[in-house]
């Protein structure tokens, strides 16, 4: 007849699935190189079963640390929160935002025995009548000094978490934050490696587009497009002392678009142009959000175009440059406020280069082909003068045949 176990058996039979959890993230981790999600769910599943809470889910800082996002959750499914979706300001007072800002442990016994509840903030209020959150536990990702998210569980039962739960599900943190390096390591690199090969592509057509630059603009744009995750590139040529712009390449841009810059409609000005001012400054021009401008409060057109009409937010302007000054602007924009990050802003800032080497070239090539044709030219009349006066010994040689040299010559 089987025994219940007793107290040291209940022991070490948890302690035996807390390290057969560990060890199962720890080979997802290896597993899951380019993305964290498996990592993420893993640890939410095994964090929700050994510490009996039926909902735990996993948040996420964003690059400007400004906004904390919910990327992951198991369990009981949700009604208010949405993974991906939603998320909460890093300045509120909600437990999420509050262990990742002091990137310290937070339990709450009971959410419906807070003040936020009594005062009936929003976010308080969801949780505990629509979710029926009562226990709250948030532990954070801890990278160096700071936080980089949380781990949150949930009890819909008032039943604190014990201190060996909180260990573990530290402990699960620090994985957490192990998968999240890993894959961003792995993107810098693949993103390095894509960045090479696209560079080398762009040399490999500038080396067979010598007398035209268009494929070599195009496969910038291509490329610009793809790595800087833009629905919209473009390049505009104009030097200081134009009147307009001219869009020379596109890629995804609207026939509106086209036609504003075929009309003559983007003025070469400074004042009413970012293109004009990237190009008059000789540097990069980035708009993390185009209607948090002055030109956009002010009403210029343009800016009110942009982001009223075609709804552009996050703009980015590279020059092209030459010894002689600014001669055109990469043009890249996004539909959602989201900056380019350093990286792809000196991407860019290559491209544009290449795309100065390959004017370069053309220019170079068709100055070449222009004095061969000269060349031609003058070896043609040479020829010519050439031939005549071997006609003209030809002449003489046959006239002196049958008349005196005198008289030959005179007849020549």
């Amino acid at each position: 007849m089987n025994q219940p176990p007793n107290g040291a058996d209940t022991l070490y039979l948890a302690s035996r699935a807390r390290e057969a959890a560990l060890r199962e993230i720890l080979v997802i981790i290896r597993e899951s190189r380019a993305d964290e999600t498996p990592v993420f769910d893993a640890i939410l599943r095994n964090a929700a079963q050994l510490c009996d809470a039926p909902m735990a889910g996993l948040n996420i800082i964003n690059e400007s640390r400004s906004q904390l996002i919910m990327v992951a959750h198991c369990g009981t499914p949700l009604k208010h929160f949405v993974v991906g979706e939603t998320s909460w300001g890093m300045d509120s007072d909600l437990v999420p935002a509050q262990t990742t800002r002091e990137a310290r442990v937070i339990q709450v016994e009971d959410l419906a025995e807070t003040e936020p509840y009594r005062q009936g903030e929003p976010v308080r209020v969801a949780s505990v009548e629509q979710e029926g959150i009562r226990t709250f536990l948030a532990v954070p990702l801890v990278s160096g000094e700071d936080a980089i998210g949380c781990i949150a569980l949930y009890r819909r039962k008032v039943k604190p978490f014990s201190d060996d739960e909180i260990e573990l599900v530290e402990a699960f943190a620090e994985q957490a934050v192990i998968a999240i390096e890993n894959v961003r390591q792995f993107r810098e690199i693949q993103m390095r490696l894509d960045h090479e090969a696209a560079t080398r592509e762009i040399l490999e057509s500038i080396n067979q587009s010598r007398a035209n630059e268009a494929p070599v603009f195009d496969k910038i744009l291509g490329h610009a497009r793809r790595l800087c995750d833009a629905p919209f590139a473009a390049l505009v040529m104009a030097e200081p002392g134009d009147a307009h712009q001219r869009m020379v390449a596109h890629h995804g841009a609207k026939d509106s678009t086209v036609e504003i810059y075929r009309a003559g409609g983007v003025p070469m000005d400074p004042e009413r142009s970012f293109a004009a001012r990237a190009i008059f400054g000789r540097h990069v021009v980035h708009l993390p959000d185009m209607s948090d401008t002055d030109e956009y409060r002010n009403g210029i057109s343009n800016a009110t175009s942009l982001v009223e009409e075609q709804g552009i937010r996050t703009n980015l302007f590279v020059p092209l440059i030459t010894s002689d000054g600014g001669i055109g602007c990469f043009v890249l924009f996004r539909h959602e406020v989201r900056p380019f990050d350093e990286s792809q802003i000196e991407l860019v800032k290559i491209f544009a280069e290449q795309a100065v080497i390959a004017i370069e070239n053309v220019r170079q090539f068709k100055a070449l082909e222009g004095r061969t044709a000269e060349v031609e030219a003058l070896n043609k009349d040479l020829e010519d003068r050439v031939a005549t006066q071997v006609d003209q010994l030809e002449r003489m040689g046959r006239l002196k045949r049958f008349l005196s040299p005198r008289v030959a010559d005179a007849v020549i």
